[in-house]
């Protein structure tokens, strides 16, 4: 039986927008992925102000991979509560599935530059290998990062090319709060929902 590809997209998803899934398109394409989980994380009760909560963001989640057929929720992390470590979640993900699938855990460029402070990033890294999109035109600092992780011993980094989308949870946050539109940003069925529960206006 082939080993298949598992891919793993992590995040607050607060909510869920186009880049999210850009980003887990882009890899999925470029690596030959056979699944994607998108698994939000937890957030504890004591959570800031104009954030939706946990069963909010795993409603959103839902409906954003609905309709595309290599895209699957979890809500692993939600129901494990506590801090979303990244390496506990692909620790867990290796052992039950190790056997049958590959993990990639999919980030975007930024956040490739901030890997060496993740909490137990070499351990993690034995578990999956991180796998970073960048815009086309990136080149140098992708070989900047990928050395300076290296010299720390923290090889399994790979990049695939996005194209750059300035959409981020914040500013949609910021916009929805401001009574401003923050359609096209996310898929219809993620603003319909946000409309439906008056989300991020409170």
């Amino acid at each position: 039986m082939r080993r298949q590809r598992l891919g793993v997209m992590g995040g607050t998803f607060d909510p869920i927008h186009n880049g999210h899934l850009m980003i887990a398109e882009a890899a999925a394409s470029a690596l030959h992925l056979d699944r994607v989980l998108f698994i939000p994380d937890y957030i504890p009760p004591h959570k800031a102000a104009g954030t939706a909560s946990a069963g909010d963001r795993m409603a959103m989640t839902i409906l954003a991979v609905q309709g595309h057929p290599l895209f699957l929720p979890s809500d692993m992390e939600l129901r494990r509560k506590g801090r979303s470590y990244t390496y506990d979640t692909m620790r867990a993900l290796h052992r039950r599935w190790h056997r049958f699938y590959d993990l990639y855990f999919i980030i975007g460029g930024d956040s490739a530059e901030q890997l060496a402070t993740w909490y137990r990033i070499g351990d993690t890294m034995r578990y999956c290998t991180f796998v970073a999109a960048g815009r086309p035109g990136y080149a140098a600092r992708r070989d900047e990062v990928t050395e300076a992780l290296a010299r720390r011993g923290l090889k399994r980094l790979i990049w695939v090319d996005a194209e750059e989308m300035d959409i981020s949870s914040t500013e949609i946050r910021r916009r929805l709060a401001a009574g401003e539109s923050a359609d096209g940003m996310m898929p219809g069925a993620v603003v319909d929902y946000i409309r439906q529960r008056d989300l991020y206006r409170r």
